[in-house]
């Protein structure tokens, strides 16, 4: 991954991220074990927001769409 070009970061300040994190993604609280987390991140600023699990990268990319999230709420109304 190239931290860096993508997120503005580097290894030692996702390390940091991390360890402040507890080592757990920042939703769940599953514990991150290895390289098995993703990034979270605004995808219209870029700004970083913290490290997750995939499970819940993935299930906050409906919260970046706000009508796919309007529409998933009805449907589950």
């Amino acid at each position: 991954m190239n931290l860096k070009h993508r997120y503005h970061m580097t290894e030692e300040q996702v390390d940091e991220m991390l360890e402040g994190q507890g080592a757990t993604c920042a939703i769940c609280l599953a514990v991150l074990v290895g390289n098995k987390f993703r990034i979270d991140h605004d995808h219209l600023t870029g700004k970083v927001r913290g490290i997750l699990c995939h499970r819940c990268n993935i299930f906050c990319a409906a919260f970046d769409d706000k009508d796919f999230l309007m529409r998933a709420l009805v449907y589950l109304g």
